[in-house]
């Protein structure tokens, strides 16, 4: 196209406007860009990711809680049963010797409980920990909308 010389100005002004107004636009864009990029960590995904990772960790925490007092428990009944018959046994060996009515034979016998009742404390009855294939938590993922269009 060919102008005349006041119209090629008006022209070109109309242009130099145009021009403007697509830089500014380009800045707006480019600082919404790096305003995006210093609140990354405030996105709304982030502080879903954050209270997932949170509730995971108390799910957890509460489970050991659990495996640990179902350990302790068990163990203090293992613990008292031994006491029980370690009384018995320190019973016997105060009473009978008072009254001189001990033999041979019951010094064996309180020998073997005493031997036993240290194996079994030495060597406590199985306990295990067993980790159960159901997750505990649920997979967290970040996924596209192209990720999930293709899904479909």
């Amino acid at each position: 196209m060919f102008y005349c010389h006041d119209h090629f100005l008006q022209h070109r002004e109309g242009l130099n406007r145009q021009l403007e107004i697509l830089s500014n636009e380009r800045d707006g864009l480019l600082h919404k860009i790096e305003q995006q990029k210093v609140e990354s960590e405030q996105h709304a995904l982030m502080k879903k990711i954050d209270e997932w990772e949170r509730d995971s960790i108390t799910k957890i925490q509460q489970m050991a809680k659990e495996a640990k007092q179902t350990l302790l428990s068990h163990v203090a009944k293992f613990i008292s049963r031994v006491e029980q018959r370690l009384n018995l046994l320190t019973d016997e060996l105060r009473q009978k010797p008072s009254k001189n009515t001990f033999v041979d034979t019951d010094i064996t016998k309180w020998k073997q409980e005493l031997e036993q009742l240290k194996v079994l404390l030495e060597n406590p009855p199985d306990l295990k920990v067993q980790e159960d294939s159901t997750p505990l938590v649920t997979k967290i993922q970040v996924k596209t909308s192209t990720q999930r269009e293709s899904a479909h």
